[in-house]
């Protein structure tokens, strides 16, 4: 972002004392006071366990070049101008509106239960084939994170792909409102969220709303494998593309049709009707879903189906997102970064596809956020795990008797864990070798359980 100070208090509908002599070119939006650079703008936020407007001297110090907030700052020096605003974090969504009805770049919204992540980065690196592309940092697709992801870009992009992520009724309409996105990606729907948005029903209908805030010419890119979205969909006049990994006569449609020789996951995409053959170092029906989803908006923005090849088979999987690395005899991995019922059972799924001759183990914690569904959530994950190919399983969180009725009469192990610290207890129980999974809730912080495991693999 570059805009003028007087720019951006007229765009915030700040009050403030900005003049000809300080209306400065501001470089950059801060909102942690540990990362302003001379000539940014630091906003200050309200968040659960801090407030900016403490942060605000130290950031004036590092060369902030003025301060955003919602009450005086009289400690701050004269010559660093104080914008006063209603509402810091509303402030910087309207910031990045503005921002984004200065760019020429065309806008794509991608949102979904599951695989968001994967999928911008999939979609950025098919579109950096065409041009300059800009996307989200991280996990950065809520209220705060997408206006900073948005004023992080240059403007001179010819594309933007941003993640919406959301929990709650009305998240989707603030969102939107900031985006206003060309051209809108919606992967699947599943059980997620409900303490939010109550059931699969809710879910659709908040990530359909995105289409309200769509261009007028833009396209909605929609899985057609999931009625509850088809359905809430169909309430917008908006042009719309599905694809399917169900329908196999859909335009367009994936399969994944299992293991190479290579140990590669063989992918068979129809693209507008044309079947194409994938090899990727991926597996699953879920990788096939993400696929064909990047795919698909590719070919509505115009890209060849070769072209879209070749982008996908250069595809390196995000960290915590179903990473795979290889530890010795082990086969680990890596998606501790979320769970969902939805992304849980996709990933139970994936990791027995791996090398199904191989001990499949199981580390896995609880899902969270799931309402009155908390209860048959974990029962089903049980249940999940029984149809599996998994001979053992570590479960952290407060559902363990859910998931052990789930397991019904599964011939595997079951051991209950409380703490990082507990699982390396417990390493005496694991095989030789294998295939190991880690995931769960982002509050579960499986990271450190995978930590564990690692070094005691030495």
């Amino acid at each position: 972002m570059r805009l003028g100070l007087w720019e951006i208090a007229t765009a915030m509908d700040a009050m403030g004392d900005v003049t000809e002599n300080n209306n400065r070119d501001v470089l950059g939006v801060q909102t942690d006071s540990r990362l302003v650079r001379r000539g940014d703008l630091f906003v200050c936020i309200v968040g659960k366990n801090m407030d900016g407007h403490c942060f605000a001297a130290e950031a004036a110090r590092k060369g902030a070049c003025a301060i955003v907030a919602h009450s005086p700052l009289p400690e701050i020096d004269s010559g660093v101008p104080v914008l006063l605003v209603r509402n810091t974090l509303e402030a910087l969504g309207r910031l990045a509106l503005y921002w984004r009805t200065r760019t020429g770049a065309t806008v794509i919204g991608i949102t979904g239960s599951a695989g968001k992540t994967t999928v911008r980065e999939m979609l950025a690196s098919l579109l950096a084939m065409r041009g300059k592309t800009a996307r989200n940092s991280k996990n950065w697709n809520n209220q705060l994170g997408l206006p900073l992801s948005m004023l992080a870009c240059s403007g001179d992009e010819m594309f933007w792909v941003m993640e919406l992520g959301i929990s709650r009724p009305g998240d989707m309409e603030e969102l939107g409102a900031i985006l206003r996105p060309d051209h809108v990606l919606i992967t699947n729907v599943g059980p997620c969220h409900l303490e939010g948005l109550e059931d699969v029903v809710g879910v659709a209908k908040a990530k359909a709303t995105l289409m309200e805030y769509m261009s007028a010419a833009g396209t909605a890119v929609v899985s057609k494998d999931y009625p509850e979205l088809v359905e809430q969909v169909g309430q917008y006049a908006a042009h719309s593309v599905l694809f399917s990994t169900q329908d196999a006569l859909s335009p367009f449609s994936a399969v994944y049709e299992g293991m190479d020789d290579q140990g590669m996951g063989r992918f068979r995409l129809t693209l507008n009707g044309q079947a194409r053959t994938l090899s990727l170092p991926m597996h699953g029906q879920e990788m096939a879903e993400n696929c064909i989803a990047v795919a698909t908006m590719a070919r509505c923005l115009g890209m060849d189906s070769e072209t879209i090849l070749q982008g996908l088979a250069t595809h390196v999987p995000v960290a915590q997102r179903f990473r795979v690395t290889t530890r010795g005899l082990w086969t680990v991995i890596d998606d501790t970064y979320n769970a969902n019922p939805l992304s849980m059972r996709c990933s139970i799924e994936r990791a027995g596809l791996l090398h199904p001759d191989d001990p499949l183990v199981l580390v896995l914690g609880e899902m969270k956020e799931l309402g009155d569904y908390a209860g048959k959530g974990h029962v089903d994950l049980g249940t999940w795990v029984g149809q599996s190919s998994a001979s053992l399983l570590f479960f952290a969180g407060e559902h363990a008797d859910d998931v052990r009725q789930g397991l019904g009469a599964w011939d595997g192990r079951f051991v209950p864990v409380a703490s990082p610290d507990e699982l390396r207890d417990h390493v005496r129980l694991l095989p030789s070798r294998g295939t190991i999974l880690f995931k769960g809730s982002r509050s579960c912080r499986m990271e450190k359980y995978l930590e564990v495991f690692l070094g005691e693999q030495g």
